[in-house]
């Protein structure tokens, strides 16, 4: 019950804070707040957890992490759709959520080592050394915006007199975008929900979130239970699902050239049975293990497929609605997208991810304490399956050459 409550309390804020985050930035052109304040408050969470005794300190801790979490997620993630060229935005977001597989997966099996060798404090350490590598780094991509007020964007009257305001890049923006811009001001968030496009795509998100943190949470104590692994076994097995996130970027070029909707509709395909069959692992044995494995592995391939090709259609869906805002303002089409309106699709994406670690290791826990392994997998995987009809309906294909060439041609005329 403890436990469950501290990863309540991590889900709650995050869900809440990503949307706040969004708000935020639709609001005002200064990413550096959220940017780097998202790391402090991180400090400060994992402090709280790091030294906490009672499990109200606890939850705390992990409600301020969750709020970090969420402040992380939709900037980082906004800023890496605004930063690449358009059509390698899929390559690139696979190789950032796929590090994100790769931490959810492997950070038990590395806390519990430290833990065991260390103690309590060396996991603390270490956790706050990767934090203040990670804002390391955050300094190095921090740039001056272009002091492009509101005010002045408030003017703009007429293509030439937009293209000479549009030439200001917010931190390391690509093509001038200002979160403030006439053209896409206001609601991002309420804009971008009317796409059905984008619903599947958050759908397919919650889906390969539910999914990891289902076998996060299930699958060591079925080892335990199956095999009578410790628990350096139990977090060994998850390499099978770890390893194949090592190949992100290639999931991601996958998406780029085929197009969101064959990669994620294939995969998503592939990923429901290999889950349904893990009912199949029933006793101790080589072969049982073997099988394991190899189901498990099937499944982290699919997985990240179908969370690069999706991800990416979030940002595409992104791009179309800033083209449609420019359309109705009569502003040409320079091949840029505001920063607000990523920041927008990815604070959906991080409340959507939120709500599935509440729902998965919560309710798959439960079925699997209840009515045993084989129908908790059997429910997994029929979820999963849930999502190929929507994704071959309504998931984006591959951008046409011809497309691109023409919003290449627009951005060099700019």
């Amino acid at each position: 019950m403890a436990t469950s409550l501290v990863i309540f309390g991590f889900g709650i804020l995050d869900f809440i804070g990503a949307p706040l985050c969004a708000l935020y930035i639709d609001r005002t052109s200064n990413l550096r707040i959220p940017f780097l304040g998202g790391v402090c408050i991180m400090a400060l969470g994992t402090t709280i957890f790091g030294f906490g005794q009672a499990i109200w300190i606890l939850f705390l801790g992990r409600m301020v992490q969750g709020f970090a979490s969420a402040l992380l997620y939709t900037v980082s993630l906004a800023l890496l759709a605004d930063t690449v060229p358009r059509n390698e935005v899929g390559k690139w977001l696979g190789v950032a959520l796929s590090c994100n597989n790769i931490g959810m997966v492997l950070s038990p099996l590395f806390g519990g080592v430290i833990y065991d060798a260390a103690g309590k404090y060396a996991v603390f350490a270490t956790t706050m050394a990767l934090i203040g590598l990670d804002m390391f780094f955050r300094l190095f991509v921090i740039v001056e915006p272009k002091q492009t007020t509101t005010k002045t964007l408030s003017r703009i009257q007429t293509p030439e007199s937009e293209n000479t305001n549009y030439s200001g890049p917010q931190l390391s923006s690509r093509n001038g975008k200002t979160p403030n811009s006439p053209a896409t001001r206001g609601s991002g968030i309420l804009r971008l929900i009317r796409s059905p496009r984008l619903l599947v795509a958050l759908y397919g998100i919650f889906l390969n979130e539910c999914l990891n943190t289902t076998l996060t949470a299930v699958l060591p104590l079925f080892v335990d239970k199956t095999f009578g692994w410790s628990t350096l076994g139990a977090g060994l097995i998850f390499l099978t699902i770890a390893i194949p996130s090592i190949a992100g970027f290639a999931f991601g070029s996958l998406s780029d050239r085929f197009g969101p909707k064959i990669v994620a509709t294939i995969s998503m395909s592939v990923a429901g049975p290999a889950i349904i069959l893990l009912r199949l692992v029933k006793h101790d044995g080589i072969k049982q293990v073997a099988l394991l494995c190899a189901l498990l592995t099937i499944t982290g391939i699919a997985i990240n497929l179908f969370l690069a090709s999706l991800s990416a259609d979030i940002s595409h869906v992104a791009d179309q609605e800033s083209r449609l805002q420019k359309e109705a303002a009569g502003i040409p089409d320079d091949d840029s997208t505001d920063l607000s309106l990523y920041a927008a699709s990815f604070s959906l994406m991080n409340t959507v991810m939120a709500s599935a670690t509440l729902f998965g290791p919560l309710t798959m826990g439960w079925i699997s304490e209840k009515h045993g392994w084989g129908t908790m997998t059997a429910v997994l995987g029929g979820i999963v399956l849930s999502g190929v009809v929507p994704c071959l309906l309504f998931t984006g294909g591959r951008e046409r050459k011809d497309d691109r060439e023409q919003l290449e041609k627009a951005g060099c005329e700019e």
